[in-house]
């Protein structure tokens, strides 16, 4: 008993010896992070290739958004649809301009399907995920469920990072965690 107590303390000093970043980022930021992103994905007008890997960071109620797009209006269109999320009051945009990251030549709704399954069945982090896919007119849409919101997040990444997706569209929902009384409950999501 007085092994694991004195072993205890050993643990708590240290991890008290550990920094603490001073802003640190909040579950709010994280929220507000994850849905930016899935919106820049699902934004047609977010064009590029490289539309994936746009980074996006929350400090309370300002975004920043970093990476490159195609064009000017793709980068302004970035920042309305930041804007446009729950909570967000001013964007800092330093997308940077890119004509290397147009977009690539169509391709049929098949292949893209096909394409779309494919990458996500190959995302170590997805492969175990049953997900729904429809495109129409380059626009994936994904359904089924997921274990969390950021697996949501990827499997936007992923589906947009395949050649001729225009935008992705994802209704795959994780489960909710609702407070009952006293008592964490997962539910699944609303529609």
């Amino acid at each position: 008993m007085r092994r694991r107590s004195r072993w205890a303390m050993l643990v708590a000093a240290a991890l008290l010896c550990l920094p603490i970043p001073a802003a640190a980022v909040t579950f709010t930021d994280w929220w507000t992070m994850a849905l930016t992103k899935m919106a820049l994905l699902a934004e047609p007008a977010v064009a590029g290739t490289e539309v994936d890997a746009i980074e996006v960071e929350a400090r309370g109620d300002v975004v920043t958004l970093r990476g490159r797009v195609a064009t000017e209006n793709a980068r302004a269109a970035a920042s309305a649809v930041a804007l446009h999320i729950p909570g967000v009051r001013a964007v800092n945009n330093d997308l940077r301009v890119d004509d290397d990251t147009a977009p690539a030549a169509r391709r049929s709704d098949g292949a893209l399907r096909t394409a779309v399954l494919r990458s996500l069945r190959r995302d170590a982090r997805l492969a175990r995920n049953p997900f729904n896919v429809t495109v129409e007119d380059g626009i994936v849409r994904l359904t089924g469920a997921v274990p969390s919101v950021w697996s949501r997040v990827r499997a936007s990444e992923v589906a947009r990072a395949v050649d001729g997706v225009v935008a992705v569209q994802n209704d795959a929902g994780p489960l909710t965690v609702a407070l009952e009384g006293s008592e964490l409950a997962l539910r699944p999501p609303r529609r």
